[in-house]
């Protein structure tokens, strides 16, 4: 489901990675997208660019479970990211737009619990 199409986030201008069909979530989440939108690869942005870039990918990864959840009306979906999943607390943007996708977290050496 990596080429369901996705609506670009307001303050985003990237077309997205793939010419013919451009935003897909695929397109707009993935790390070509990230490398192509920032100029350099995810592990090497700066945490300003960090934020920016989880808060859109996490823009475009809820509207893919939402697309997934209206498709196969599944009883549960596991995002396992560990970057994703495991947000230090002072990420307080990223955190909020993970809040608007009501997962759940599993983190090694801390306990179960909402993000």
């Amino acid at each position: 489901m990596g080429h369901t199409i996705v609506r670009p986030h307001p303050d985003d201008t990237y077309a997205g990675h793939f010419p013919y069909h451009g935003a897909c979530l695929e397109g707009m989440a993935s790390g070509p997208a990230i490398e192509e939108r920032f100029g350099r690869a995810a592990t090497a942005l700066t945490h300003d660019q960090g934020e920016e870039a989880l808060r859109l990918v996490a823009f475009y990864l809820g509207q893919g479970l939402r697309n997934i959840v209206y498709a196969v009306a599944p009883d549960r979906i596991v995002v396992g990211v560990v970057s994703v999943t495991c947000l230090d607390s002072t990420a307080r943007s990223p955190r909020s737009s993970l809040n608007s996708l009501r997962a759940t977290r599993v983190c090694p050496n801390t306990s179960q619990g909402a993000l």
